[in-house]
Parts: C-alpha cells; structure tokens; sequence
C-alpha cells in the first residue's frame, strides 16, 4: 500500500468508537465468541495500520503530506487500541489469541525501532507501551491455580498464551529494553518473595530464564542474577508426605507447579558460567553447589523431574566451569556426588541422571591428572566401579560399564587427548575448556609419571569390564544389551587412553567380529573399528588386516528390499541392514582415507578386491540405495573412487592391482556420468536441493581426479557413454572447462544441467 493510501486508511478508522463498544464478557455462546474474534481481528487490523504507518515513518522511506501530523495521529490510535488489545490476552479462544499477540509483538517490533532511531516522542510513547506489555505479561502468564503443567503441557489454549507471551513478546521486550526488562523482574521478584506466592516466583523463573538466553546482560542484570542464585526459593524443598498412589488431584497439580520452579532455576544456573567466571571469590559457588546435591536437587525427596533438572545441569555447569571447580571445590563435590552415583541403578534416579552425575565427576578428575587428589579419588570411585562388575547379574555389570563410560568422558574426546598433558594454568582460558591446537600440542612435554599412572588405572578398568562381559561374546549369545554397553566402552576406552589402548583390545574386537551374528551388531561393530582406524590410521593396521576379510564376507550376506516407490526399506530386518550397509562404507572409507591400501591388497584379501570395489561403483551410483541414507553414502562412495584413482593411477603408483586402470576408465566414468540420473537422491529427492547439490559437487571432484589421472583417455570414455546422447557441443563445452581447471562451483552448476538433460532423455 503506497503512503497516500495509507494515510487516508488511517484517518478513516473510527478506532475509538471500535475500541469503546468492545462487547463485555458474557455467556461464551458461538455467537458471541464469534463477533468477539471478528473485534479482535478489527483492532488488530486498526493498531496494525496505524503502526505500519509509525514503522514506515521512522524508517524515513515515506513521505506523507504532513508527516508530523499522521505520526502523532498514528501513534494516538496505537495508544488508544494497545490496552483493548490487551484486555483480550484473557480470552482462551485460540483465534483471538493469535490475533492479540500478532498485534502485541507488532506493538514490541515498531517500539523498539523507535527506541534505536533515538525518537523521543516515540521512545517515551514506547516505553509506557512496553510498561502495559509487560504488566500484562505479568498477568496473563502467570498459571492458574488449578493448571497441572504435565496434564496441559501440550494441549491446553492457555499453554500456547503463555509460550509466546515469554518465548516470543517478552524476549522481544529484553532485547529493544533490556534495563526496562531488568528493573521489571527485579519488581517482580521482590514482590513475590515478599507475598510468597508461588506462581508468581514460578513466573519470575520463567521469565528470567527467557531474558538470559536473549537479553542484553548489564551489571544491573547481573547483580539481579546472582542474587537469585545465591537466594534459591524455599519452596525448591517441596515434599510430600502422602503416598504416590493415594495424592489427590490438587495436591499432584500444587507439586507439578513447584517442580517448574527447580527447573527454572537449575536452567538459569545453566546459563550463568559467564557470571561466575567474573566472581572474586568463592561466595557464589559455596551458595550454589549445596543446591545440586541436597533435597532441592538431586536429593529431592519426591520429584524425579527435580533430580533429572539438577543432573542435566549439574553436567552443563561442570563442563563450563571444570577449571575453577576443580582447582577450588573437587574435594566438595566428589564426596557430595558419590551419594548419588552408588549404587548404579538406584531406582531413585533415571539412569541418565546418574550417568549425567558420573560424566560430571569424570570431568572435575580430568581436568589435572597431576593431581595427587585427583588420582586418589578416580582410584576410589573406579574401585566401587570394579567391584559392581564383579556381580553375577548381567544388569548390574551392564550399569556398572555404562557407569564406567560416562566417567572416562572428562579425560579424553571433547574434553582433550589424555597424554597429552602438560597441565598449566596459563594454557587455560576462564573456565578451563581449551581446544588444543596442533601448534599447542607440538610444544607440550611428554606425560609425566602421574598422567601415566591415571592411564594404568582406565587400563585396569578396561580389561576388568572385558572379563565381567565374555558372556556378550559368544555365538547365538543373549546378552545383547551387555554387548552393545561392551563397543560403547570400548569407543569410550579408544577416545580416552589413546593408541596405548590398541594391544589390550585388538582381539576383543576381533571377538566381537566372529560372534556378530546380527546386521546391529554387524553395525556398532564397524562403528567401532571405523573410529579406531580413523583415529590411529597406520597403528590400528594389525586390527584392519584381522577384521577386514570376515567383516566382507558378513556384511554381504544381508541385502536391503526397497519400496519400489519410496525407495525406503520396507521392513525392519531391511531398516537395519541399511543402517549397517552405510557403516560398512563408513568402514571402507576410514580405510582409503587412511591410505591403509595395504588392507585392500594384503594377498589374503585380493579375492575380495573384486567384490568390495563393485560394492563401492554401485553405491557411487546409488540406485539401490534406502533414500534416509543414500546422500551420505553417495558422497562417501565418489569420494573413495577419486582417492583410489589418485593412489592406484599415475607413473608412482607401482603398487596398484592389475586392470584398476581399465576399470576406471570404464566404471568410474560410466558412475561419474549417471550418478545424478540413477542415484536414489535424484529420483525420490530435490535434484535442485542442498543433497543433491553436495552429491553433484563430489561427482564433479571425482570427473576433476579421473581428468588429471587418466587424461584425454578419461574425456573419449565420457564422450562414448551415456553422454553420447546429449548435445555433443554441451558435453565439449563442459570437458574443456574440466581439463583447463576449472574450479569446482563453476563446474557443478553446468553439470547439473547435462544431468538434468539426460534425466529427460531416460524418461522418455
């Protein structure tokens, strides 16, 4: 709508009349709920003109014929319809509600704009608009004493008000008026633990938490923040003296309501590492860390939602702030850990919230294996550990290794390489998280004794959980469950001890290859010799060399039956064949990405060379492949094509297996022509889209390797396959740019439009 028309719009709404014969509440009959959406939708309609006509002022983009005028007309009919549209955020009708909040958020957008181009007219206007948002805000998102958060989560109107009042209009608020937001919650908090009222600390929470995860943070907020933190509500100790199964429905409602508060404030302390890392002292921690482990945490006497809130940030909080936690609090917090993390499978806690727990101390003891406490404490927790897979009850020993597991997470993976630790507190920013560089690791020393010590302690523990889980390995076992915790511990093992670890595993793995008698185990089978060849390359070729040959031959007795349509699996047996199918190419690729060739062409297993390099044409192809996995596995498959061609064909490669050259110029370049035609990606997916755009890229990487390789033999194969049917000027044009070197994104869009071409010639 151009200015002129919407000013005379503007100047034609009777707004106060509209706002002044807004019908009162009544009997909710259709009729009546029904002209109350139609007077929202118009005051609605009325405040949107009127703010697209401050919006389009403040830009500066329009001129009108008195654009003081119309703005201060503008703003009056803003001003006038804000609190009718307000009084509507109390209706439960959804129709209406959408209309409201539409209008509020639009009120947020436009005031906020105002607040930045520095108008004092409309920043004084937007402030008192913001006051009334926020006091309604205030009153409408606060619950109803009879609202049961698990019974409504979903389904409840009053659910979908209350998600975007905080998510959407509050947050909206923070950002364009963070100090306006900050004294708000400051007022509110205040008045709440004054009152004592609970909903109203349960809303402060709410709204806290939302203003962290996007407001601006000033010293104002912070001091705000941490005198929360440091005042945890009492109501946090809710507990019950009734019974689960005799509490009646006001009572489990009234203790639903409490447990939001607990996750509130456990999300806040999430979110607030910033805060306690520009803390002088220790007054904040000695505030916080009681409340992780007593009954308002994961002591809590009731609450199962309680306990896994703390865990959860118990776990987020100790990996933000291992460093400081470690240095100052390990002691602490170890022993009030412990009572939560023995015995394994307590049935007080989910077994994540114990794991999350495990991970937690894992952390604090890895951050400084130098530590005489350190090692003390790993040596005793690991030696309850130790004990628990004594047990003869395959679920005990299974909760012990899982146990196990999470613990080894703070000493290797995404916390840091365990021997490599040369442990100084300068070589750590605030918080003690570093990502060591390649530059930072070549400087460190080698491990001193301790380190190495603390290595001796995870090897103990490894062959110990070995021993407790032999019944997992033996043919037409049923200890399933106990095998797949076994490859999770050892992933956990190969991450944490490092290429040590590979003489004390080698022939567990090649156990778990020769008792793997189903496609999932098959799967977390290669997952695992996948990691270990990625990550040890040339260390981890005696494991190749003994696992490669029967890991083939298995992998190839399950097939996969597609949908003809789909192309997705039509059965479970086929889901999970697919699944172990592409952890097959995830094995084969860690191979070639290593350079272990040596695997491929050992004498014992050029028989197979055959077999697996037609395995790998056709999924480059990807015709046959399920289409959840067909991207990946396509991308994999080129990627391996080129890097063979690159390592088997050229004057120094004296070592590649007979007739590989033929069978590049043959298969390769056939592969390299109709991947984008057969490939499951184009035919059931977007062949305009981002996977078959990354499919497309590898195809045309894989035409660059065959060019520079092969040369103009590469280009005759080409242009006597499929090709030969396109435009022979098209397919010149395209080989010329390939063989002058031309970079790949100018090569992927002109190959996309001869694959496009002879898609609509196959269809014909």
């Amino acid at each position: 709508m151009n200015a002129l028309k919407l000013e005379a719009l503007l100047r034609s709404i009777p707004v106060r009349q509209i706002c002044a014969n807004v019908e009162e509440p009544g009997d909710p009959g259709l009729e009546l709920q029904s002209g109350r959406v139609q007077v929202a939708a118009l005051v609605n309609t009325v405040a949107g003109a009127a703010l697209d006509i401050l919006k389009e002022v403040l830009r500066g983009k329009t001129k009108f014929n008195n654009s003081a005028k119309t703005e201060l007309e503008a703003g009056a009919i803003a001003q006038v319809a804000l609190p009718v549209a307000l009084g509507f955020l109390h209706e439960d009708d959804e129709d209406i509600s959408a209309q409201i909040l539409k209008c509020v958020s639009t009120y947020v957008n436009v005031f906020a704009q105002a607040a930045e181009t520095d108008e004092e007219g409309s920043s004084k206007d937007g402030v008192s608009a913001m006051v009334a948002i926020l006091k309604a805000v205030e009153d409408r998102a606060v619950l109803p004493r009879d609202f049961d958060p698990h019974e409504f989560e979903r389904r409840h109107p009053f659910t979908e008000v209350r998600r975007m009042l905080i998510d959407n209009v509050f947050r909206s608020v923070a950002r364009a008026f963070g100090d306006l937001c900050t004294e708000f919650l400051t007022s509110l908090f205040r008045k709440a633990w004054a009152s004592g009222n609970e909903l109203s600390i349960e809303l402060a929470f709410a709204l806290l938490v939302s203003f962290v995860a996007e407001g601006p943070i000033s010293p104002d907020f912070e001091e705000l923040q941490q005198m929360v933190i440091e005042n945890p509500p009492k109501c946090m100790k809710f507990g019950t003296n009734v019974s689960a199964t005799s509490i009646d429905k006001p009572q489990a409602t009234h203790l639903h309501q409490l447990e939001l508060v607990s996750k509130h404030y456990f999300a806040l302390v999430g979110r607030s590492d910033r805060l306690f890392l520009r803390q002088e002292d220790n007054t904040l921690f000695r505030a916080l860390l009681p409340v992780f482990f007593d009954e308002r945490g994961l002591g809590h006497k009731c609450s199962m939602v309680v306990r896994s809130s703390a865990a959860h940030a118990l776990l987020k909080f100790t990996k933000l702030l291992r460093y400081l936690l470690s240095k100052s609090h390990l002691r602490d917090m170890i022993i009030a850990a412990e009572a939560h993390m023995f015995p394994v499978g307590n049935p007080a806690y989910t077994q994540n919230d114990q794991m999350e727990v495990f991970e937690s101390v894992g952390y604090l003891l890895g951050t400084d294996t130098k530590w005489e406490e350190s090692l003390k404490c790993l040596t005793a927790i690991l030696g309850k550990v130790l004990e628990g897979f004594q047990s003869n009850d395959p679920e005990v020993v299974i909760g012990y290794i899982t146990a196990a597991g999470s613990l080894s997470k703070g000493f290797g993976g995404d916390s840091r390489p365990l021997l490599m630790l040369k442990e100084t507190e300068p070589s750590y920013p605030p918080g003690g998280v570093r990502n060591d560089t390649a530059q930072s690791l070549a400087k460190m020393q080698p491990p001193s004794a301790l380190a190495l010590k603390v290595q001796e302690i995870w090897i103990n523990c490894l062959e110990a959980a070995m021993k407790a889980s032999k019944p997992a390995l033996q043919i037409g076992t049923q200890h399933t469950e106990l095998r797949a915790r076994l490859v999770g511990f050892l992933h956990r093992m190969v991450d944490t001890i490092g290429a040590p670890v590979l003489p004390f595993i080698e022939d567990q793995v090649g156990q778990l290859v020769h008792t793997a008698s189903t496609a999932v185990e098959l799967h977390v089978t290669l997952s695992l010799i996948s990691q270990i060849v990625t990550k040890f390359a040339g260390d981890a070729q005696s494991i190749a060399l003994s696992t490669y040959a029967p890991l083939v031959r298995k992998v190839h007795e399950y097939s996969v039956v597609l949908d003809p349509t789909t192309l997705l699996a039509i059965s479970e047996e086929s889901r999970e064949a697919a699944d172990m199918h592409r952890a097959y190419t995830y094995f084969l690729h860690a191979l070639v990405r290593t350079k272990l060739f040596t695997v491929l062409l050992f004498p014992e297993h050029l028989p197979l060379l055959g077999q697996v390099m037609s395995y790998v044409l056709s999924n480059a192809i990807g015709e046959s492949l399920d289409s959840r996995e067909a991207g990946p596995v396509m991308k994999m498959s080129l990627h391996m094509l080129g890097d063979l061609v690159k390592a088997w064909i050229g004057p120094q490669n004296d070592n590649s297996p007979p007739g590989f050259r033929q069978f590049a110029l043959k298969e390769c370049a056939n592969a390299a022509m109709t991947s984008a035609v057969r490939g499951t990606v184009f035919r059931v997916g977007d062949t305009e889209g981002g996977e078959a755009t990354s499919v497309l890229t590898e195809i045309a990487s894989l035409q660059q390797t065959c060019a520079s390789h092969l040369g103009q033999d590469f280009a005759r194969a080409v242009q006597q396959g499929p090709w030969n049917t396109l435009p022979r000027e098209n397919v010149n044009d395209y080989l010329s740019a390939l063989y002058s070197g031309a970079p790949l994104p100018s090569l992927v869009p002109a190959l996309a439009t001869l694959s496009q071409q002879l898609r609509i010639l196959s269809n014909r």
